[in-house]
């Protein structure tokens, strides 16, 4: 734990003497089939050649036909089965899928690993490691830092955008990074957009694990409007708000709401900005009715 590796370099050597065993009789296999299909092939140019002078009949020619077709198909599967097994066998070296650091070792020299990874023992998977995982290696070279950005802010997240990274557990450090990809879609929840950012970390202070703060620039958006709370016409449909028109007619408008501020509701559709609202419309009030403006507000 601890060590660094290169790309391609071996972690463990697994022993597995039954499939050993099962390659070495597959290349057996495949060797006796390979004779065969050569004495199948051979019979059947002999039987072809007597075929023209008749001292064979065209049945016993399809018969070698037939015969040197089932050895060839018997060799194909013989080689496929042999291909097989030896990918397997590619598994039992270990070896390291990038360079980086060894963060978890869960298993010692000559302890029994099962088939899906386990192993015997009382080993256990250690803090970040995968349940049955025999090595834990991770790329510090470069770092991925993953935050949720609200979805007022979201439209404004562009790939490449630059972004400052700092650890609170090394004060006076940064990384500078850019943002690699998006999930694509919004957190219907949360209602955020969960971002990856990739910074280099070639002095490889910064820990994988570590709790970063990120610094992305998103711009200023125009905020969104808002309208006093009592202005809010609720009934069946979808929330409203009565308008005035220059002609000093009112219209029932539909509305799209943002967040209850209290008092006041911000409002992210429906409504353009500079427009006058009734506050308290009465229930009895008509669209299209004309009114008399009091006061601006």
């Amino acid at each position: 734990m601890g060590s660094r590796v290169r790309a391609g370099q071996l972690l463990a050597d697994i022993d597995a003497p039954d499939l050993d065993q099962q390659v070495a009789q597959a290349r057996g296999v495949v060797a006796q089939t390979r004779a065969a299909q050569e004495l199948a092939q051979a019979n059947l140019v002999r039987w072809r050649a007597l075929a023209v002078d008749s001292a064979v009949t065209a049945q016993e020619v399809d018969q070698m036909q037939a015969a040197f077709n089932e050895a060839v198909a018997n060799s194909n599967s013989a080689e496929a089965n042999l291909r097989r097994l030896v990918q397997l066998q590619g598994y039992e070296r270990v070896v390291a899928p990038f360079a980086g650091v060894i963060t978890a070792r869960n298993v010692d020299a000559g302890a029994l690993v099962g088939t899906a990874g386990g192993v015997s023992g009382t080993l256990t998977a250690a803090t970040g490691s995968a349940p049955g995982s025999l090595f834990t290696v991770a790329q510090t070279d470069t770092l991925s830092v993953y935050v949720t950005v609200p979805e007022d802010n979201a439209a404004a997240v562009a790939i490449g955008k630059p972004v400052v990274v700092t650890v609170p557990a090394l004060p006076g450090d940064t990384l500078r990074g850019r943002v690699a990809r998006t999930a694509g879609s919004l957190d219907p929840t949360a209602r955020t957009l969960l971002t990856e950012v990739r910074v280099a970390n070639p002095s490889g202070v910064f820990l994988p694990g570590m709790y970063a703060q990120v610094q992305l620039a998103l711009g200023a958006g125009a905020p969104p409007l808002r309208v006093p709370a009592a202005s809010l016409v609720i009934r069946d449909g979808p929330p409203q708000v009565v308008t005035v028109g220059p002609d000093s007619t009112v219209r029932y408008q539909t509305v799209t709401l943002g967040r209850d501020l209290g008092s006041w509701v911000e409002v992210t559709g429906g409504l353009d900005q500079g427009v006058h609202v009734v506050i308290n419309p009465p229930p009895d009030l008509q669209d299209g009715a004309r009114v008399r403006v009091a006061s601006a507000r």
